[in-house]
Parts: C-alpha cells; structure tokens; sequence
C-alpha cells in the first residue's frame, strides 16, 4: 500500500460511503444547502431587499422599446476550508476483524460522521445567533408562552408569528421548521396539536402531521449530540441544536439570483482519499474531507425561536 507523500487519489467506493452516509440528527445541508464553486474563493452576491417588489411602469408605447429590469446586488466574499479528519485501522484490528471492506466502510462512516458534525455545529452557531438572525422571539416560563406549558403557550401562534414575519420581508413563507429534539418531543404532546388531529387515522403527531398543521413543507428534527466535555474524560452529551426552533426559507435548488437563507458553498465535495499506509504506527489510514464555506446569505429568510421549552 502507497504512503502519504505517494498518493492523493479519491477512493470512488468509500467517497460514495462518506457521501452516502447521513445522521439523521444532522439538518446542516437541508439549512444551507450546498452549492458547487469551482473556484477556492471568490465573489457571491446578496440581494437588495426592495428589489422583486418594485412596482414598474411596463406599458410599451409605438415605435419604442421595452423598458428593462435588473437585478440589483450586493457583493460579498466566500472562502472554502479545507475540513477532515483521519484514523488508521491498525494490522491488528484487521486481523481480529477479518473482512477488509466492512472495516474500512465502518472507519468510513465513524470518520464522515464526525467532519459532519463539525459541520453542523458550525451551522448551528451561525442561525441560533441571535446578533445574526435578528428577527427572533425568546419564550419564557414566567410569561406561560414556552412550549412545555400546555395549559397557556400557544405554539401555533408563535409559529404564524414568524411565518408572518418572514413573509413580509421576503414576500414568501418560510418551507422549513426545524426543531430541537426536546422542542419537538414536548409538541407531539401539546393539547393544542393533538386536537388538530385527533381524527386521523394514526392519532400520533408525527412529522408529517406537524408540517402540515403549522403549514409548512418540512418539519426537520435536530437530533445531534455532541459531548461537552474534553477528551478522555468521562463522556457528557448534550443537544448539539439546543431547546430553540428556526422558521426559514431554503433554497433547495441552489442559484445565484436565488434568495435563501444561506449556502454551503462547496469547493471540494465531502470524499475518502484511498487509503494509505502509515508504517510508523502500523496500519493504514482513512481520510475524509471536504472544502466548504457555510454562509449566511439573506437574514430575513429566518425567525428564530429561543427557549421554546424548559
């Protein structure tokens, strides 16, 4: 087998593993979905907001020409990282395990998931802050309005509230509703959903039924764990997503004259460098990586609901 210094080749089985691979906890591409550059760096553009609702004169007078819209934009900057991580199965464990291909999916998938999840979390940190998605609302206990007070909060309301807003700065409701795994949990069991579907046939707020009463078109639980403590003390795991719920318009057709809330602009696409061998400490190595840049592009596309539960 090659060393590192002879050989940077993608390995097309295990790249379609790491590709394939998918948390379902992890809600990053469905936020900022990626959109392929060809170029490490460069410009992107963001949108002037009164832009799609100018109201122009469009009557045509003989003998003279059409008049012509533009679009008008704002430059920007994106700079794709290099991301990955690596682990090497030791000729040992080789031997123990026996079949080669299992071992090296299995490395596969445990290091995809981990460069995913530094992923999320750096998405994460970007559309929970509150100093970047402005227009948010904070629930609290005192004033019965968390979700978790099935006696006074009104998640409905709370959820039109936003749809309202976003609608009103973007002139479109928001597709997506992602909830944390504890705001969701306590909703499947709000008095106020279960009414709204007590005659269907399940009987179960489930994801589907949810979208479907706040009227959006996905409902996205963000399951993702991460610990918070450092390595080699005893494990602590915590809700990567926290108790908060986003409303947001994606763009799942990425586009430059598209408005969304944010891309992941993709330089080099989530891949496995064939495996090579590390003589030093006896075993050979999987690497995965990626060359991204998570950005926010339109503020307005979201609504941000902190504290929703206790």
């Amino acid at each position: 087998m090659p060393n590192q210094n002879q050989i940077q080749v993608v390995d097309p089985v295990l790249s379609n593993v790491s590709q394939q691979y998918t948390n379902l906890g992890f809600v990053a591409d469905k936020i900022f979905p990626r959109m392929q550059v060809s170029e490490v760096s460069g410009t992107c553009y963001t949108y002037e907001k009164g832009m799609m609702f100018d109201i122009v004169d469009t009557r045509r007078e003989i003998n003279s020409g059409f008049k012509r819209a533009s679009y008008k934009m704002s430059s920007d900057t994106y700079k794709c990282f290099e991301n990955g991580l690596e682990e090497i199965i030791d000729d040992r464990l080789r031997k123990i395990a026996g079949s080669k291909l299992n071992l090296e999916v299995d490395t596969t998938e445990f290091v995809s998931n981990l460069v995913m999840l530094a992923a999320e979390k750096r998405v994460i940190d970007i559309v929970t802050s509150t100093s970047l998605i402005t227009n948010y609302t904070t629930l609290t206990s005192a004033a019965g309005t968390q979700f978790n007070d099935y006696t006074n909060s009104d998640p409905v309301g709370v959820i039109q509230t936003g749809k309202t807003t976003i609608n009103a700065a973007i002139g479109r409701d928001p597709n997506i509703l992602v909830l944390g795994k504890e705001v969701y949990d306590k909703l499947c069991q709000h008095p106020q959903l279960l009414d709204r579907i007590k005659y269907s046939q399940t009987g179960v707020v489930t994801s589907a039924l949810m979208a479907s009463i706040f009227g959006v078109a996905q409902v996205l639980v963000a399951e993702s764990l991460y610990n918070t403590v450092k390595k080699n003390q005893t494990a602590s795991l915590s809700r990567l997503w926290g108790k908060n719920a986003l409303l947001c318009y994606s763009e799942q057709t990425p586009g430059l004259k598209k408005i969304s809330l944010g891309y992941t602009y993709e330089f080099t696409p989530r891949q496995t460098m064939v495996p090579f061998r590390d003589a030093e400490n006896i075993g050979d190595v999987i690497r995965v990586k990626e060359d991204v840049d998570e950005k926010l592009m339109a503020a307005d596309c979201g609504y941000l609901i902190t504290a929703a539960v206790a």
